[in-house]
């Protein structure tokens, strides 16, 4: 298929209810004729949607992320599904329209599924999670996907999601490193909440003096490698260290038009103006003051860490141990700044 063919069929395309079948904004005669079209039938083509994303939702997110996750968008967009009918209707009937369209930037690392996105989630809810045999379905389908040079201006990505698709991709990078964390993050906090509780047993005389030595030594091992990991700056680790490091030298692309296209009502809160000031990007000055925040507070604990710890230095030369007081302030940064870059990424307050 020639890229005047994928134009021809799929602009003038309507679908069973009278209207166009590819729903999103398409800058048609923009498309450069040389593009390159693929393509694909059958469990294949079915297969490869599941890695596309769907026009909704403030974040981007394939098909495959939101059914595994089944988290709040995957649940809104199930229960709109089943109160219009649409889920019943492919229970009893099945996968008729079995065409599909997508459109691709050129290297593939976005793809925005044009035509066909509510019946695809609805089927594949119904095989997946209701386990419905809809194989003699999948194996009709058909799939054409055209990849574009300049995707930004021939689907307009940012009046979407408020921001062009390397940026979008760029922050959905971010945004997968801030949820891998939070479990990180959570227990460090439960940890220290724990020991708070089980020091305020030992001094009213309500749990044995081993005891406690035992869960003294124990909490600052694993506290001071915890903090230690958390602000590791080694490459190819997971640190809250590394995520804000990676925003601050990208800060342009976290812009107030992409921020408010998913937080509508952000700009009159107290942490918003601390991003953003009165600018129209991430000001990066507050984000190296995160980040230099970050570090000071914890390297006591850290110098701790690193010679004791992670390593047995022959001649140690930490000149301060920290002291419990040490680990709760390193522990309360931490989760502040935490609980900032969830906003700012996530647009959600987070409590811990």
């Amino acid at each position: 298929m020639t890229a005047d063919e994928f134009i021809k069929k799929w602009r003038e395309s309507i679908n069973h209810l009278g209207l166009p079948s590819v729903g999103i904004h398409v800058g048609w005669d923009q498309i450069p004729l040389d593009s390159h079209v693929e393509q694909l039938n059958g469990k294949a083509a079915w297969n490869k949607i599941q890695t596309f994303v769907p026009p909704w939702f403030s974040e981007p997110k394939t098909f495959q992320k939101l059914s595994k996750k089944e988290g709040l968008d995957y649940h809104q967009i199930l229960t709109e599904e089943t109160e219009n009918g649409k889920i019943e209707y492919y229970r009893k009937n099945g996968l008729k329209e079995s065409n599909f369209c997508a459109f691709a930037n050129k290297n593939e690392t976005f793809v925005l599924l044009g035509d066909g996105n509510h019946r695809f989630f609805d089927c594949l809810y119904l095989a997946q999670k209701e386990k419905l045999d809809l194989e003699s379905y999948f194996e009709k389908a058909t799939l054409d996907i055209i990849y574009l040079k300049d995707f930004d201006s021939i689907l307009e990505p940012i009046n979407i999601w408020g921001a062009k698709v390397n940026d979008l991709i760029i922050m959905g990078k971010w945004i997968t490193e801030l949820e891998l964390l939070q479990p990180d993050i959570l227990y460090l906090k439960f940890n220290n909440s724990e020991f708070l509780a089980l020091s305020q047993r030992y001094n009213l005389g309500e749990l044995e003096s081993y005891l406690w030595k035992f869960a003294k030594r124990n909490y600052i091992t694993y506290m001071s490698m915890a903090i230690r990991r958390l602000v590791d700056k080694h490459k190819g680790v997971s640190s809250l260290w590394k995520l804000i490091n990676d925003i601050e030298f990208c800060s342009n692309i976290v812009t107030t038009q992409w921020f408010l296209k998913k937080w509508p009502g952000g700009k009159g809160e107290t942490i918003f103006t601390e991003f953003f000031g009165t600018g129209d990007t991430l000001q990066k000055n507050d984000v190296i003051k995160h980040k230099e925040s970050l570090e000071r507070i914890t390297q006591t604990v850290r110098d701790r860490a690193n010679q004791y710890e992670a390593h047995k230095d022959k001649k140690p030369k930490l000149k301060n141990p920290p002291t419990f007081q040490d680990i709760d302030q390193s522990v309360e940064i931490i989760t502040i700044i935490y609980k900032k870059y969830y906003y700012l990424l996530k647009q959600a307050s987070l409590t811990i």
